[in-house]
């Protein structure tokens, strides 16, 4: 499983069957849903001159209509709880386009090539 399927699955903890890869094309959106999108993802080589670790930067945003209360915290505890290492949790917005506030966190996560093809 990719890293990033990895944090949507985690999120998928928090908010079971509303979280989407990349964009959300529910019509019509939902009150509440998730969106795992890859920041950055890249191969690590070391001294075997062979990939051996995929490290990875994610952000998940929460889009509410009710607000943003709380829902930070469950979002770092749940990436915490597999694996990922919470990096920044960006202030709270708005999007005006859909209504919906936005909570947001940005981890990272490192994975070895046994568990992970790099293509």
């Amino acid at each position: 499983m990719e890293l990033n399927e990895q944090l949507a699955q985690a999120m998928g903890t928090v908010l079971p069957g509303a979280v989407w890869l990349v964009v959300c094309d529910q019509k019509p959106l939902p009150d509440e849903y998730i969106v795992v999108t890859t920041l950055d993802e890249r191969p690590e080589v070391y001294s075997g001159d062979q990939d051996e670790q995929l490290a990875g930067a994610y952000r998940a945003a929460w889009y509410s209509r009710a607000g943003t209360e709380g829902k930070a915290a469950k979002m770092r505890r749940a990436a915490r709880d597999a694996g990922f290492l919470i990096e920044s949790t960006p202030p709270a917005g708005y999007d005006s386009a859909t209504g919906h506030y936005i909570t947001y966190i940005q981890v990272s996560n490192t994975d070895t090539c046994e568990d992970y093809q790099i293509t």
